[in-house]
Order: structure tokens, then sequence, then C-alpha cells
């Protein structure tokens, strides 16, 4: 009885390194875990929105602030911000993914998918954002989304729009252009005419805009078509075109200021004047 007494009490002894073993490895667990969690917990919004505010405002010859920043470190490449201000502008809500590398190693910032909502920009400072982009050469946008944003584009002229487009980007100098997309807007101007319930799809190609979608209200009546636009002269060739109870006051004038192709017009209850 007694040899097996002492059997058990070395078998004891002999399993005691492998639990303590085992405690280790659960609080070195616990440990890293408690670590991470203190790390995202710590690099929340509104720790990082101090550092990036200022990072913004070195990079432009604004001061810009916004009431909150939603950011994780979880995903370091998304961004998102609320009641955004800057000189005479302010912006409600920027929701952005960018690539975290060009930022850090590159003169071309290149941002995955941008959204912002409800902007009211002044012409001077959307001027100064295109010229100065942030101290990059160049900003290339995957997917953009901008919704009630002021927008004015070749002849098409309002303060508020909605832009989807797609391959965006603003060069060296400034110039903002996309390869396709699509515009609508309540009302806006087209050069000299008011339009409402504007809409269009739109691509850029090497010498023409093509608008494969159009249909506004305007001139009295509705106008639909299909058409391009060169770019180095101007002339509007329409594929077809279609008007509605348009009226037509002064077709000289506009016969005079445009270059206008369309081999097939189809006309609905629409008086010209003489």
């Amino acid at each position: 009885v007694i040899m097996a007494l002492r059997a058990n009490v070395n078998i004891k002894k002999k399993q005691n390194p492998y639990g303590k073993l085992i405690k280790l490895s659960i609080c070195l667990v616990l440990t890293v875990a408690l670590g991470i969690a203190g790390f995202i917990l710590y690099f929340n919004g509104q720790n990082v929105k101090a550092p990036l505010l200022k990072f913004l405002s070195e990079r432009t010859s604004f001061s810009i602030t916004c009431e909150n920043v939603e950011f994780s470190p979880l995903y370091p490449n998304v961004l998102k911000l609320k009641n955004i201000k800057f000189n005479d502008s302010k912006i409600k809500e920027i929701y952005v993914e960018y690539d975290l590398k060009s930022i850090i190693s590159s003169d071309n910032l290149k941002i995955k998918y941008f959204f912002a909502k409800d902007l009211e920009l002044a012409n001077k400072d959307i001027e100064i954002l295109k010229n100065e982009r942030f101290e990059f050469k160049e900003i290339s946008i995957d997917k953009l989304d901008l919704v009630n944003t002021p927008l004015h584009i070749n002849v098409f002229d309002t303060n508020k729009a909605n832009l989807s487009a797609a391959n965006a980007l603003i060069d060296n100098e400034g110039k903002f252009t996309f390869k396709e997309g699509t515009i609508n807007a309540a009302s806006a101007n087209l050069d000299d005419y008011e339009t409402k319930h504007f809409y269009a799809k739109v691509s850029d190609s090497k010498d023409k805009i093509i608008i494969e979608e159009l249909s506004t209200q305007m001139l009295g009546g509705t106008v639909n078509g299909q058409l391009s636009i060169d770019k180095e002269s101007q002339e509007l060739n329409f594929t077809n075109l279609s008007l509605s109870k348009v009226l037509l006051q002064d077709y000289r004038s506009i016969q005079k200021k445009y270059s206008i192709n369309a081999p097939s017009v189809i006309v609905n209850s629409c008086v010209l004047a003489l």
C-alpha cells in the first residue's frame, strides 16, 4: 500500500510542469489580447482626429476642422469624417478607402472609393483644393460618389447635383476628369439655358465626350437623346434626338452659337417662333 501511495505521489509531481506550461500559455495569450484591445481602444477616431487634421492642414492653405472622425487600426485604409469645415466651405460627411502605401511613400494618391455628402463649396476653395491636391502630384479615384454637390463641368453648372463616376482623376494641373459616370440634378444651367430634372450618362474618350443617355426639361418641354461632343470643334453630333413640347423662340441664335448635327429628330407638339 505504501509503495502504491509513493507511486501516485511521483506521478502527480511529474504532471505539475505541464500544468504550469499551460497556465503560462494562457497568461501570455491574455496579455497579448489585452495589449491588442488597448491598442485598438487608444487608436480610435478621437485620438487620431488631432494628428489627422494637423496633417491635412499642413498640406493645404486651409485650417481644417471636423466634428467627428471614425477610424480603426484594424482597417487603417478606411476613414470617415463628419461635419468638415474649411475656409468658406463645409461638407456634412466623407467616407474614403485609400491605398495606404500611396499616402506614405508616393507622390500620387490612390483612392479606391470616395463618398461625400451635402457639400457646400465656395468656388475659390474648389480651385485651391484642385491646385494644391494636399501636396500630391495627382489624385486618382477608382470609384467616386458625390451627393448634393456643386458641379461645374464645361457648360454644365449647378450648386446641387449627384455625381457617380469611375476612374476619376485630378491631374498635376488641377484638371478634374473621369472616364464614365452619371450626373443628375433637380435644376442646372446648360450654358445660358435653364434645365430641370437633368440626367446624363457620360463617358470620355480621347477626342470626344459621349453622352449615351440625356434626359432633361428645358425650353418649355422635354429633350431626350444620345450624342457626342467633339473636344476640338465642340460640334454636337446626335445619334438620336427627341423634342416634346419645346418652344424655340430664337432658333437662329442657337444655329449661330452651336454646331449641331442631328440626322434624325422626333418632334412632338413643338413650337418654332419665327
